[in-house]
């Protein structure tokens, strides 16, 4: 209703390439429904395209062994976000998600917040809040 921007972390299988962020920013029609652009940028550097481990973190799906699949890591804005929105447009891209954390809502930062944790808001924070939805 407010549409508050909301920041979160997403760890994707892959490295995207320019072509894939271009289409997460334009936005795209997913399962026939229209999905709108998002504020991709990387987070930090992805590893490299494979790496030699003595055991897999995860099952290789190739068969492979000693080997870990690449992964990067995006942080992404949404202002009005549909259901499962931001899982449903990297998978579109071909970048499965791996994680997915909320680390912001508009001004008010979630660091320390475990899941399903809630605490009070200061009366900054609230202030903060009424100035971006205009109450």
């Amino acid at each position: 209703k407010f549409h508050v921007k909301k920041i979160y972390q997403v760890k994707v299988e892959g490295i995207a390439s320019e072509k894939q962020l271009e289409r997460l920013k334009k936005g795209m029609l997913v399962e026939g429904e229209e999905m709108g652009g998002l504020e991709v940028t990387p987070l930090k550097s992805p590893t490299p395209d494979r790496i030699k481990a003595k055991r897999p973190v995860h099952p290789p799906k190739n068969g492979k062994r000693n080997e870990v699949s690449k992964h990067s890591w995006y942080t992404v804005a949404l202002s009005e976000g549909k259901y499962r929105q931001i899982r449903r447009m990297f998978g579109a891209a071909d970048l499965p998600v791996i994680k997915l954390k909320r680390v912001r809502m508009g001004p008010i930062g979630l660091r320390g917040l475990e899941r399903g944790d809630w605490r009070e808001l200061t009366k900054e924070e609230i202030a903060a809040l009424d100035a971006v939805v205009g109450s």
